[in-house]
């Protein structure tokens, strides 16, 4: 875990070397693997959420800045006490607070979306919180409301483009068809044949 976590450091000093936040996106998503997958990690969970903390504080664009909060959810979703306790200590959680909120309507991903759901819902479940937190209980409950709808608007939209993209594929199928019935004489061009296993593919939707 120490050879992990040694790893993704070295990718967020090269990514601030570079200039380059974009390098550093392999250490965010092995951290955010780890936290999803991985038990024990409690002695180094406070590294791991100061490594977030650093390079959110550095941030420059807003897409870096979601991966990172995402980051600091999935340290609440994966032991909410040890992490509210280190924010309360660094003087962080009204401000980190104030992030992940500012954030949730700006979230594309379905992903992005239940990482703040997990991250989120892990702080109605305990009554004993800090006073940021308790503070900002209204703006919790109308993010979850906000994500909950989003994840079904993503998904209706994912759904609905195999049904587009079969209709599309179909249509021409049928007219080639008719036509040859129609007309029944089978045309060669050395244009066609140089034409033969062409296709363009595919539009990706993508913050990270």
């Amino acid at each position: 875990m120490d050879m992990t976590l040694n790893l993704a450091h070295k990718s967020f000093t090269m990514a601030r070397d570079m200039n380059d936040e974009i390098e550093a996106v392999t250490a965010i998503t092995l951290l955010n693997a780890m936290l999803e997958n991985i038990q024990g990690l409690q002695p180094i969970l406070p590294s791991i959420l100061d490594k977030f903390l650093e390079e959110l504080h550095q941030a420059a664009t807003p897409d870096y800045q979601i991966m990172l909060i995402q980051g600091v959810l999935m340290c609440l979703w994966y032991d909410f006490g040890l992490t509210l306790t280190k924010l309360e200590e660094r003087g962080k959680t009204s401000e980190i607070f104030s992030q992940i909120i500012s954030k949730v309507q700006t979230i594309k991903q379905d992903f992005e979306v239940k990482r703040f759901v997990l991250g989120l819902s892990s702080l109605i479940v305990n009554s004993d919180m800090p006073q940021a937190v308790k503070d900002n209980y209204s703006n919790i409950i109308k993010a979850l409301i906000y994500l909950s709808n989003k994840s079904i608007e993503i998904r209706g939209e994912e759904r609905q483009k195999p049904e587009e993209a079969e209709v599309e594929h179909e249509a021409p199928g049928q007219i080639i068809e008719d036509e040859e019935d129609d007309i029944g004489v089978e045309i060669e061009s050395d244009e066609d044949e140089d034409d033969w296993g062409l296709s363009d593919e595919e539009d990706v939707d993508g913050d990270d």
